[in-house]
């Protein structure tokens, strides 16, 4: 599963890159039907309505999983933002 959200129309199709075979890519902002043979999942956020205990209880039993490719300060804040408009 990869989730994006910042991207959408055609700036979602180097995500929908990201998914593997049989993946999901989920987006909060409305778009296109199917993305490179792949079909967006799209959702709304609410916070006042999210289960926060229960993303934490698929965390912890590893029925997901979230990998993080990168950390930056804020000071890194343009680089985090350069490297992310390039793919890393």
């Amino acid at each position: 599963m990869v989730v994006d959200l910042i991207n959408a129309g055609p700036a979602l199709a180097s995500t929908a890159g990201l998914v593997r075979q049989g993946g999901r890519l989920i987006s909060t902002l409305y778009g296109s039907a199917e993305v490179n043979g792949v079909v967006p999942v799209y959702v709304r956020m609410d916070p006042a309505t999210g289960d926060l205990p229960g993303q934490a209880a698929s965390l912890a039993g590893d029925r997901i999983s979230i990998e993080v490719a990168a950390t930056y300060s804020f000071a890194q804040s343009m680089e985090a933002m350069r490297d992310f408009a390039a793919g890393m």
